[in-house]
């Protein structure tokens, strides 16, 4: 199932860059006036705030989330039998590979 917040923060990350461009492209016109260009400027640099702002939350969430997956596959990959010292199958030959004696039987 799809996590609907990884959604809106994904299309936010997108959509915030592009909103502050035009409005820096707005506040860069000649027939601006001088308070009009300032309050741009300054939802501009709102804006930049709240974009690095989203990409710390998204990089630490997705580094929650790598970490759970590490810590999940190390735990799949300690077999009993490599716990006991032995060989497991798991990392003998490649996966459907079988000797010719188990694959006369």
């Amino acid at each position: 199932m799809l996590n609907i917040s990884a959604i809106v923060a994904g299309v936010a990350f997108v959509r915030l860059p592009a909103a502050n461009v035009v409005v820096m492209l707005e506040a860069s016109q000649l027939s601006r006036s001088a308070a009009t260009r300032s309050r741009l400027i300054a939802v501009h640099r709102a804006g930049g705030y709240l974009f690095v702002i989203l990409l710390c939350i998204m990089a630490y969430s997705m580094t929650l989330y790598r970490r759970d997956a590490v810590l999940k596959w190390l735990r799949d990959c300690e077999t009993p039998a490599a716990a006991a010292g032995q060989r497991s199958s798991r990392h003998g030959s490649p996966r459907g590979m079988r000797s010719r004696a188990a694959a006369k039987q």
